[in-house]
């Protein structure tokens, strides 16, 4: 049988700082856990699933101008749920923050794509909410 291995005062310490230092980046002020540890659907969440049928781009080429129209195959917020901005054929719009769908891929390769979005309320401005993308379903490849 192996001996177990005893630590001494200065690594128990340094144990103890990092332990504490993973617990708060796990939580934030809430204290609810981080947006990487929520597990999706239910609860009211308002995240979809769904296939990319138009792409509109910006004609003055602001990337965060660019939407597209995507048929939602599944909803996070119930089976018989109204989808929030839904255009009555099962469609929303769904618009990117940081480059998710031009950092890999041109209008043309979007169409026809899965990707997931979320429902989310600006915190300035007017309060409009809207779907923006959390990923885009594929390989990118690179030119």
């Amino acid at each position: 049988m192996t001996e177990p291995t005893v630590f001494g005062a200065q690594a128990t310490e340094q144990i103890v700082k990092t332990v504490r230092e993973v617990s708060r980046r796990m939580m934030n002020e809430l204290p609810n856990r981080a947006r990487w540890q929520h597990q999706a659907g239910g609860n009211g969440d308002k995240s979809i699933w769904g296939t990319v049928d138009e792409v509109y781009c910006d004609p003055y080429g602001d990337p965060l101008l660019m939407y597209c129209w995507v048929t939602v195959t599944d909803y996070g917020g119930g089976c018989t749920a109204p989808i929030p901005g839904d255009d009555g054929t099962g469609a929303v719009q769904v618009f990117q923050k940081c480059d998710i769908f031009t950092a890999y891929y041109t209008a043309a390769d979007l169409v026809g794509k899965t990707i997931e979005a979320g429902y989310y309320y600006p915190r300035t401005g007017t309060c409009t909410p809207r779907f923006l993308v959390r990923q885009v379903c594929g390989t990118p490849e690179c030119a």
